[in-house]
């Protein structure tokens, strides 16, 4: 089955500047067994993992940039599950749940 990787296959829905620490989060991700596509708006990625959809902002570790205000009023008003705010690729693995689950190690 083809990967829905936004890297590999052309998903990339975005041109927009990347944070410098984007591809070192999507790299652990996908080691870990993510599909991970690269979105503008509303948020940088759209991970699955083990029949789960996460969503994620990537932000630099650093703290320097802030979630546009039109990112945080969307962010504030969707019903689905949580955007996720991430700035290392301990903290995306982590919230798909891969330091928890089993004996799994990235």
């Amino acid at each position: 089955m083809p990967r829905a990787s936004g890297r590999r296959s052309g998903y990339r829905l975005r041109n927009a500047k990347r944070d410098a620490n984007e591809p070192e989060i999507i790299e652990a991700l996908e080691a870990a067994g993510a599909e991970v596509v690269q979105l503008d708006k509303p948020c940088d990625l759209l991970v699955g993992f083990e029949k789960v959809t996460h969503l994620m902002e990537v932000k630099n570790p650093d703290g320097a940039n802030r979630i546009e205000k039109d990112q945080a009023e969307f962010f504030a008003a969707w019903p689905g599950s949580p955007i996720h705010i991430v700035r290392t690729p301990k903290e995306a693995l982590a919230i798909v749940g891969v330091p928890r689950r089993g004996n799994r190690r990235v």
